[in-house]
């Protein structure tokens, strides 16, 4: 079941990649997020603290991770001024 539904979700991600429509009934988008909500509740934990995050990293090809020992993400003005230079 699980490998059917890996070919499902990788044929969904080829029509969006390709701007075509999903053909998605309303009960079937309601059930990708309540599934996309508890996937991301189960990873955050029910008692996440406003002061902490959960960082998930996704290795794409043969890109390497490097470890930030930063003990909170990065801020938004950084960022900014990291591209602006």
């Amino acid at each position: 079941m699980q490998v059917i539904a890996a070919h499902a979700l990788r044929e969904l991600q080829g029509r969006i990649e390709q701007h075509l429509p999903l053909g998605l009934s309303a009960d079937e988008a309601r059930a990708f997020m309540q599934a996309g909500a508890k996937l991301e509740a189960d990873a955050v934990g029910p008692e996440r603290e406003a002061s902490r995050y959960t960082q998930i990293v996704v290795n794409v090809g043969e890109h390497e991770y490097e470890d930030e020992t930063e003990s909170s993400p990065p801020r938004i003005e950084d960022e900014k001024k990291k591209l602006l230079n």
